[in-house]
């Protein structure tokens, strides 16, 4: 027979010797499986609940490796899996939503320990989501997102608006909510937490004045 042909080990038929009849195996001398992939498919199909208990038996005996292969296993297939989870859960809200549920129900120390840590890990997003909720059960309306609280802190190169003074900054909104200020990054103004607290509910406003208080205070002339 032709060099290119290989004769299946199970139906005896010879078939190209290429990937499109037979299964890669490294370690036989022409690099492919003996048996071709129609006898190889078949096979499971017959024994599928027989290999599927085999396959649970060397799991349960061998779980450091098997926790590696599937590590390894999504390794390589990061992007697909992404992919994969992302268009199954815009294919799947309710489904997707009632398994959270479930896990949180089921995993509620585990659950309040995650949220801690992510709380503890983006206070910036915290405040914002706060605020945004504050807001609207006064019918305030209006949002800011992280990116436009950070751009702002940025803008001000992370003083505080009142004491001038480079802190840890807290939201501060010029026209408070309590008193009908609007949710918006154009009504807010970053003050550290001291500041932010002697505020109180006042409406006023740092924000005209500051570089200008700045450079007096860099100058010496405003103490």
């Amino acid at each position: 027979m032709s060099d290119n042909l290989k004769k299946c080990s199970t139906c005896k038929e010879y078939k190209l010797a290429t990937i499109q009849y037979f299964y890669r195996d490294k370690n036989r001398k022409d690099g492919f499986n003996a048996r071709c992939k129609d006898c190889i498919k078949a096979y499971q199909q017959e024994n599928h609940p027989k290999m599927l208990e085999a396959a649970y038996r060397w799991r349960d005996s061998n779980l450091d490796k098997a926790q590696e292969a599937n590590e390894q296993w999504r390794q390589k297939r990061k992007e697909h899996i992404k992919e994969y989870r992302k268009n199954y859960n815009l294919k799947n809200p309710e489904k997707v939503k009632q398994a959270r549920d479930n896990w949180r129900i089921n995993n509620s120390a585990r659950d309040k320990e995650n949220r801690a840590n992510w709380a503890k890990a983006n206070p910036m997003k915290i405040a914002e989501m706060w605020h945004n909720r504050r807001s609207r059960l006064k019918f305030n309306g209006g949002t800011y997102t992280e990116k436009e609280w950070i751009s702002l802190c940025t803008y001000y190169d992370f003083h505080c608006l009142s004491c001038l003074k480079k802190k840890p900054l807290t939201v501060d909104h010029v026209i408070p909510l309590s008193k009908g200020g609007v949710n918006v990054i154009e009504n807010i103004q970053p003050l550290c937490k001291n500041c932010n607290s002697r505020k109180q509910n006042k409406m006023i406003d740092f924000r005209p004045l500051f570089f200008t208080r700045l450079q007096l205070e860099l100058s010496g002339i405003l103490l």
